[in-house]
């Protein structure tokens, strides 16, 4: 996560940035039926044959208690949001992508058992870097539906606990306190002033800013006081950005399906400006889950629509928001009925001026990871292709993530499987946008495969050892059981490569790892090294700690 901390950006952009989340819609709507097309750059033409069938501490001022919502009132929060999930999803995550200046680099008190709540890796962290650390564990349980109010109690909790725990002047964390509380604090504010933009919120607000500036040492007096300017003279709310450095993700009331976590996709759109309309468009040439939420700034926006397509061409509309209200539609969005699309674009519209569309950020839904395989009396012939029968139309597996970024894999990857009396059979396409830049050399059995592009199936049978088959696009073949890589199996493997990746179709005998498919389930896994200009590695499941599932399951 990078900072914005140039005080001459953060000055000039003070109140431009403020107006383009400054309040919420007066009459934001949700509709159904789009009358406009929005354009953007069309993908060349693709021979369907080139593709497998399924592309087709300074001064301690203490934090203003996070307000909590008062029941019956005119900024009480609306219903949760309940999206309708047509197709398995999954996510989380969310790092802001906001190019920084140089910042004030002053040590942060950080006792090591802050990374245990905060899920961090911190030692002797800056300021800076704890704050980055902060918001990105307060954007996690945003996502996943936590309410401000009850996170910073959380914490509040938390702190008790740890300060009963040590001895007296060990491990002062008075500052990330006073962090953490004005972060939850702007969280909580800005979700009422959304519903109802009282005034008695915005002087809350000024309490935020003053209790951080005298925490954060990137803050200057000529700074703080044009931002509470902004707010008590225009009636503002400013956004995260101007006030923390740091994209903190507004809290909105919703209700995910069971097993399925949130995560920010990193895909990068392409924007267009035409007269009065704003365009962002994506290519994620597999989407990693159903997208379900949208962030963005806007200004003034009158209508607010997102499409989707699957060949970038013909778009049909997903959802969209229309306000009539003097601020206009504002981010985020939340969808009613999440959606899977290789295509997909977010387009706002201005009736009285320049339509803005700045800083859109898609979040998506990944599924819980589990996988049926049926049983086949034919086998498939591994050609790489997925073209018989045996193979299952759409993939089984997919939705991998990133665990160094918590957030969706750029490159996706998706497996599909099934199984004969006798063995086990798996086809992997690895996406790959870059395919001109990929790295891979190796050819020798049992070579360090994930030093490059490759691979890696994990699996455990029932009170069996964990085996490790890794293939990459060469043909190449290392396996290992219980970490024992001098054990070498009877496997096949067939390779293949695309415009846009690779696929691998693999046959495990069951005589091979000592078992056969029974009632229980096996442990599976899925790791994807990629390797050229980006390197990245991806799972299909992160079993780091704090994960909320450590292991994929394999139906038989």
């Amino acid at each position: 996560m990078k900072r914005r901390t140039s005080k001459c950006l953060l000055l000039s952009a003070c109140c431009v940035a403020a107006i383009v989340l400054a309040r919420p819609a007066d009459a934001a709507e949700q509709g159904t039926g789009n009358k406009g097309v929005i354009m953007r750059k069309q993908p060349a033409q693709e021979d369907s044959k080139q593709e497998p069938p399924e592309q087709q501490p300074p001064e301690q001022t203490p934090p203003p208690e996070p307000p909590k919502p008062k029941t019956k009132r005119a900024n009480e929060r609306p219903a949760p949001i309940v999206p309708q999930i047509e197709e398995a999803p999954k996510p989380i995550v969310v790092q802001p992508r906001q190019e920084t200046p140089e910042s004030v680099a002053v040590p942060a008190s950080w006792p090591a058992a802050l990374n245990e709540y905060f899920r961090s890796e911190l030692h002797n962290p800056t300021t800076d870097q704890a704050l980055g650390a902060l918001v990105q564990h307060l954007n996690r349980a945003t996502l996943l539906g936590t309410e401000p109010e009850f996170e910073a109690e959380r914490f509040r909790g938390w702190t008790k606990d740890f300060r009963g725990s040590v001895g007296r002047g060990e491990g002062d964390i008075r500052l990330i306190e006073g962090f953490y509380g004005n972060l939850t604090s702007w969280v909580s504010l800005e979700s009422q002033f959304t519903v109802a933009p009282e005034r008695d919120l915005l002087k809350q607000l000024v309490r935020v800013v003053q209790s951080q500036a005298a925490l954060d040492p990137n803050y200057d007096e000529l700074r703080k006081q044009k931002i509470v300017n902004t707010i008590e003279q225009q009636g503002l709310f400013v956004p995260s950005g101007i006030l923390f450095g740091y994209n903190v993700l507004p809290y909105r009331a919703v209700i995910l399906p069971k097993g399925y976590v949130p995560y920010e996709t990193p895909t990068k759109p392409e924007f267009a400006d035409l007269p009065n309309r704003a365009e962002a468009s994506y290519d994620f040439i597999e989407a990693p889950g159903p997208i379900f939420r949208i962030d963005f700034d806007t200004l003034n926006a009158a209508r607010v629509a997102v499409e989707q397509s699957s060949d970038g061409r013909q778009y049909e509309l997903a959802q969209e928001w229309k306000s009539e209200g003097a601020t206009g539609v504002t981010g985020p969005v939340i969808l009613a009925k999440p959606f899977r699309s290789r295509y997909m674009r977010i387009a706002v519209e201005s009736q009285r001026e320049t339509a803005v569309l700045r800083n859109p950020r898609v979040f998506a839904l990944k599924e819980p990871p589990a996988a049926l395989s049926a049983l086949e009396v034919e086998a498939p012939v591994l050609d790489a292709s997925f073209k018989e029968t045996p193979w299952p139309r759409k993939a089984q597996i997919n939705g991998f993530i990133n665990p160094d970024r918590v957030e969706f894999a750029e490159a996706q990857t998706t497996v599909r499987v099934c199984h004969t009396a006798n063995a086990l059979y798996i086809a992997v396409y690895a996406r790959e946008p870059r395919m001109d830049t990929m790295s891979c050399t190796l050819t020798a059995r049992d070579a360090p495969l994930w030093d490059e592009e490759s691979i890696a199936i994990v699996v455990r049978p029932t009170g069996k050892p964990e085996y490790r088959f890794v293939v990459n696009p060469l043909g190449a073949q290392f396996d290992s059981r219980d970490g024992n890589d001098q054990w070498d199996g009877a496997w096949k493997v067939a390779t293949k490569t695309w415009p846009v990746g690779w696929s691998a179709e693999i046959e495990i005998p069951f005589d091979t790892i000592d078992a056969t498919p029974g009632k229980d389930d096996w442990e599976l896994n899925f790791v994807r090294t990629r390797r050229n200009v980006e390197n990245e590695r991806s799972v299909w499941v992160d079993a780091g700690e704090g994960a909320a599932v450590t292991k994929g399951l394999l139906i038989f």
